[in-house]
């Protein structure tokens, strides 16, 4: 008995550490959204912050000879295939804890779904982003 808890508990926090970073790349359009729509993070959007953007965005920054558009959808198709190269390898040590757990029992399995719910950030609940993303570009 004392085996199963403790196989429990690290199951538990296995899956509190992979959903707290797996459910967060399945909101990320909805931020991206909301920051877009975000009137204060769009004002501090200026000409000094945008004329020296950070590194890792300065190829994507610069002209493409195919155009401005043409670098815009490189940047956008990069972005969507990391997030989704993420979503799997968060998701599927995820699944593999759901399942290891259902085999301890359903209870444990219950559990670690509370847990895994219970780490879905809300939108709402992160009122800094937008201020994060800003400092990230100073």
């Amino acid at each position: 008995m004392l085996l199963w808890i403790g196989l429990e508990i690290v199951l538990a926090v296995a899956t509190w550490a992979f959903s707290g970073f797996f459910w967060p790349l399945l909101k990320r359009h909805l931020l991206l959204k909301k920051l877009v729509h975000d009137h204060n993070f769009l004002e501090s959007l200026n000409r000094d912050v945008l004329s020296s953007p950070p590194q890792s965005v300065t190829p994507y920054a610069d002209k493409h000879p195919q155009g401005y558009a043409f670098s815009m959808l490189l940047l956008v198709e990069s972005d969507k295939r990391t997030i989704r190269r993420l979503q799997i390898q968060f998701g599927v040590p995820l699944v593999v804890l759901l399942v290891a757990s259902y085999f301890l029992g359903p209870v444990y399995l219950l559990i670690n779904l509370a847990i895994s719910r219970s780490s879905r950030p809300s939108l709402s609940a992160s009122p800094g982003v937008p201020a994060l993303w800003r400092r990230s570009w100073r």
